[in-house]
Parts: C-alpha cells; sequence; structure tokens
C-alpha cells in the first residue's frame, strides 16, 4: 500500500513487478475506518483476481477486434463484472458489505480525478459503455450481501433447543 499526497479521494490497485494499491490522503480523511478497510479489500481483490492484466487484454482485444460490434459490448461488460466481483469479494473477506456500500456512496460524492477513471473505485457509470457499475446497482448488490451474512437470530428467551 502507497500513500498518495492527493486532496482526492483515490484508492486503485496498479499491478506490475510490485502489485500495489494507491490510497489518497483524501480517502484516509473521507472514510471511517470501516470504509476504509472493506475499500482496501476491493482493492486487493483486484490484485488478487490480476484485474489488471485482464482489464488490459480485454482492452486490447477490443482494439484488435474495432471492427466487431460485438467487441464494443465486450470491454466495458469485462469491466463493470470485475468491479462487481472485487466489491462481492472485499466485502466478503470483510464481513462489512455495507460498509464498502457506505463508502462507495460518500465517494460518489467527489468523484475521482479524470487521469484516475478506470483504475479508481469509483468511475463515471452512465449507459451500456461505461467501464463502471452504476452506483446504485453496486449498493443493492451489497446490502443485500449484507443480509445475506448477517446471522440467523438464535432461540428467544423462553424457546427451548430441540
Amino acid at each position: 500500500v502507497a500513500l498518495v499526497d492527493r486532496d482526492e479521494p483515490l484508492a486503485m490497485a496498479v499491478a506490475g513487478r510490485t502489485p500495489t494499491i494507491l490510497v489518497s490522503r483524501g480517502l484516509f480523511e473521507r472514510l471511517d475506518r470501516e470504509e476504509l478497510e472493506t475499500t482496501l479489500g476491493h482493492e486487493l481483490m483486484h490484485l488478487k483476481h490480476r484485474d489488471a492484466e485482464f482489464k488490459v487484454f480485454s482492452r486490447v482485444f477490443s482494439r484488435i477486434l474495432f471492427f466487431d460490434p460485438f467487441s464494443k459490448f465486450f470491454d466495458p461488460a469485462v469491466h463493470r463484472e470485475r468491479e462487481y466481483l472485487a466489491d462481492e469479494m472485499g466485502a466478503r473477506s470483510t464481513g462489512r458489505p455495507a460498509a464498502l456500500a457506505s463508502a462507495l456512496v460518500k465517494l460518489s460524492d467527489s468523484p475521482s480525478p479524470k487521469e484516475a477513471w478506470g483504475l479508481s473505485i469509483l468511475g463515471p457509470s452512465k449507459g451500456l459503455f461505461s467501464r463502471y457499475p452504476p452506483l446504485e446497482e453496486r449498493v443493492r448488490r451489497l446490502l443485500l450481501l449484507s443480509d445475506l451474512l448477517r446471522p440467523a437470530p438464535g432461540p428467544t428467551a423462553g424457546e427451548e433447543r430441540r
């Protein structure tokens, strides 16, 4: 993990010889501890699943097949699915999907700098060709996962266990 001296909240996974998660000072100032942990979990999942390499392949594939209309849908769809996967796996690894949902909502108020689009946890998410899933859908999925991970209530006082 490396700290970036920027006011904008920014978190991104950078692959390569030394995989690194870049986190801005602005992110530390904006999020609470649980939100920060789940955001780092999300980025760690990108590194674990080698999403940077996968996304490069997807982009190159799309450019090589520029004449194929399917490729115009393939690249953004791959990026959206990798974001959903990182959301779910990061939330599961920390056990706090609602904290990641909260972080995404907070971060949506101050979007990432344009030069980080495609790399940061959030980006422009409008339309079929967007590389990011809609914020509302990401939050909905995380809150549903939060409900699914919540332990079932035990017997109430006076109930007998069988």
